[in-house]
């Protein structure tokens, strides 16, 4: 089979993954979210996770001038934002979806868990940037169904 973007892209698109919003920001009147489904836990001992950003994201280098971020893990009723944290433009977050942990980070008040994180380091990765977090901090608010992504589509999990 042939290595382009479209076959690769396809191929890819039947891993089913969850959906997750990377959250920066120092002021409430300016959170800014990106959407992401390239999230792993790395190591427990120390706890480390990690995402993939593209380096030429129109929200890249706003994001990476914070050295804190949140990971929220989004509920199968998130769709809309998820949809609008992708968009061009669409990274500015309301306030009200929002609250700031104890460490200063931005998280959303009812994803399903979110993650608080420092850079640890990044490292290049083609044309995204893989972001290696420490944990120093986990939320729990909300116990539900998680969003889906498959085949370029958002879904709901049946049971």
């Amino acid at each position: 089979m042939d290595i382009n973007n479209t076959t690769l892209r396809k191929i890819l698109s039947e891993f089913a993954t969850g959906v997750c919003i990377v959250a920066v920001g120092d002021d409430p009147k300016n959170i800014l979210g990106v959407t992401i489904n390239s999230f792993t836990s790395v190591s427990m001992e120390p706890p480390l996770v990690m995402y993939c950003m593209k380096t030429k994201a129109e929200s890249f280098e706003k994001v990476m001038k914070f050295p804190k971020f949140s990971i929220n893990i989004l509920a199968h009723d998130h769709d809309d934002l998820a949809m609008k944290c992708v968009m061009r433009g669409g990274h500015v977050i309301e306030t009200s979806q929002f609250e700031f942990s104890k460490s200063g980070i931005p998280f959303l008040s009812d994803s399903i868990a979110s993650i608080e994180c420092e850079v640890e380091t990044t490292y290049p990765g083609g044309d995204h940037t893989i972001i290696l977090g420490k944990v120093i901090a986990l939320n729990h608010p909300r116990d539900t169904k998680p969003l889906i992504f498959h085949r370029s589509k958002f879904l709901r999990p049946i049971d």
